[in-house]
């Protein structure tokens, strides 16, 4: 490798020894960093050396905090992460959280770690992030979101049936994103393969995501209808200006949620609805993750969605299934995975039986999710923002954590 100009300069200029990182070994250099090897060790006689009795005063309380840290890292304590909502200087402070509406990506964060839901929308610290020039995930997702609806919308307004007008209906959903994509302005050489991969990549319709949406559709052989799409609840509004249902869950707090389902299936005759989450990743949440409620998004559109059905169309829906739709640009990945809420395995050939055992299960899911959302909102207004205690933790929260340099979870790994 070519030397740098700047260092052979520098030593032209200076005499240069190298210093190896043991030969500083064993030294100490901040208060901080002593009262950390203190703690560390459970060693006090290492503060004795101080000479000032106040300095010695401080550093044995701070000593004490560290210790209690390291050693009960989820007790009930100040220095833990748990505020005392009842303290003077803390007194109304978290009375807003009670009477809130929360969004689902809230709950499942504060569900996997409550100290990164308190930095980030307690305290709302904002990592630093290189700016991209590139069509952002979420921007792509909105895009493709935005096409997909008007799309349905219009095969459903003007009654298409897509088996018999399939280049009718190709010719449409390929002008609604051309049209989509136009308004956006998006002429960056950067974002040329995120058009190609929608219209067609080397302008071939067949090689596009909207194809592959297309041959699913065509696929399906189930008794489902289309019915909504982009659906709100809680405080957002619907394209006319109309406020959205609001889903009063009768927790123990008052909180409502907030969302909106993509995509809500309905078999009319059996009474049996679906709903659908469109992911660009397209991965779908495992069991563990439903049980835990850091997986919220399926059982809480099943339980909107419902309650939705009921307020449209006076009548009671069953929740058939939860689906994640992948939208990512692979013949392999692409298109609907049910979520799976039970073994059904054990259940033989598909049947009445099984069916009713599934839906059985999405129900069960959904009670569980709602206690869970309960005990979740209940720790957010009470002001607890412990660490995560997910087994799993490094997996699923901490590997791509942006405020690993504010977090002592090593500290935890480390005893």
């Amino acid at each position: 490798m070519s030397p740098s100009s700047f260092l052979v300069d520098l030593k032209k200029i200076f005499e240069v020894d190298e210093v190896l990182i043991n030969k500083n070994e064993g030294y100490i250099y901040a208060f901080s960093e002593l009262i950390q090897k203190a703690a560390a060790q459970n060693n006090m006689e290492l503060l004795l050396n101080i000479k000032s009795e106040n300095e010695k005063e401080i550093l044995h309380e701070k000593f004490l905090i560290d210790k209690t840290r390291r050693e009960h890292p989820f007790e009930a304590f100040a220095y833990n992460g748990f505020i005392d909502a009842a303290a003077e200087h803390t007194a109304g402070l978290l009375e807003k959280y009670s009477g809130s509406d929360y969004s689902i990506s809230q709950l499942e964060l504060y569900a996997k770690c409550p100290f990164q839901f308190f930095l980030k929308r307690i305290l709302k610290l904002t990592p630093f992030e290189e700016p991209s020039e590139e069509l952002e995930p979420m921007e792509m997702g909105l895009l493709l979101h935005a096409i997909l609806e008007q799309f349905m919308k219009t095969v459903k307004k003007e009654n298409l049936n897509l088996q018999f007008e399939k280049e009718k209906a190709s010719q449409l959903l390929f002008a609604i994103a051309k049209d989509k994509i136009d308004k956006l302005s998006v002429h960056s050489s950067l974002s040329f393969w995120e058009k190609e991969k929608i219209l067609g990549v080397n302008g071939s319709k067949n090689d596009s995501i909207l194809s592959l949406f297309l041959e699913k559709e065509l696929a399906r052989t189930d008794n489902f209808e289309a019915a909504f799409f982009e659906v709100p609840f809680g405080r957002l509004r619907n394209d006319d200006g109309q406020k959205s249902t609001i889903l009063s869950l009768n927790l123990t707090s008052n909180a409502k949620l907030r969302g909106k389902i993509d995509r809500i299936d309905i078999n009319f005759d059996e009474k049996y609805f679906k709903v659908y989450d469109y992911k660009l990743s397209g991965k779908k949440p495992n069991e563990e993750d439903l049980q835990l409620g850091i997986s919220l998004q399926i059982p809480l559109y099943l339980f909107a969605a419902q309650q939705i059905l009921q307020n449209e169309l006076n009548e009671t829906f069953l929740p058939a299934a939860g689906i994640i739709y992948s939208l990512k640009f692979s013949r392999e990945d692409f298109g609907p995975d049910e979520v799976k809420t039970v073994n059904r395995k054990s259940y033989g050939k598909a049947g009445a039986e099984t069916r009713d055992k599934i839906i059985q299960a999405n129900q069960d899911l959904i009670s569980h999710s709602l206690k869970k959302i309960d005990a979740l909102i209940t720790g957010i207004s009470a002001g607890v923002y412990h660490l995560s205690k997910l087994e799993k933790r490094e997996e699923k929260v901490c590997r791509l954590c942006s405020f690993k340099s504010v977090c002592r979870i090593q500290e935890i790994e480390d005893g």
